[in-house]
């Protein structure tokens, strides 16, 4: 079976469900990242509901990790927007992580430069995953939960690996 993926800002991709694979902008073929199917279908639920996820996202971030709120008291909506826009398309496109990734170098910079630890990341990616799960209600299945735990679990052993 062959599904049809979007993700944000890029085009269009096939997944071939029967082998993982996905074919991308230029025909090339590539692994899919565990779960980034299941999330990318998850986020295009949720596009049909219209919601914002930035308020309920940091709401949730702070309960969870109050320390992160004294660091980002700096950040301002738009920065936390980027944020989150970053953190879906690392979501759903794995070829965003790996050792010589923008990711491992942005883990690797936040916890020298800016006293972030790898709990924040956790913290931050539970924070995510209830809202989503909050806001699609019904429609959040045991498969996208299931992606989603596969998906997170491979960045934060990335965020473990570039800890020191």
């Amino acid at each position: 079976m062959v599904k049809r993926c979007r993700s944000i800002g890029q085009a269009d991709s096939w997944v071939d469900a029967s082998d993982g694979r996905l074919t991308g902008r230029n025909g090339g073929i590539a692994l899919i990242g565990r779960g980034c199917a299941e999330i990318t279908q998850a986020f295009e639920l949720l596009a049909q509901r219209d919601v914002d996820l930035l308020e309920p996202l940091y709401q949730r971030f702070f309960q969870l990790c109050p320390e992160a709120e004294m660091l980002m008291s700096h950040s301002d909506e738009p920065m936390r927007g980027r944020m989150l826009e970053q953190t879906i398309e690392l979501l759903m496109d794995s070829e965003l992580q790996g050792p010589a990734s923008y990711f491992r170098w942005e883990i690797a910079n936040h916890l020298s430069a800016y006293g972030v630890s790898a709990a924040m990341y956790t913290a931050y990616f539970q924070a995510l995953g209830h809202v989503l799960q909050t806001e699609l209600g019904d429609q959040w299945s045991e498969t996208l939960q299931q992606g989603w735990q596969r998906r997170v679990a491979d960045l934060l052993e990335d965020v473990a690996d570039s800890s020191p």
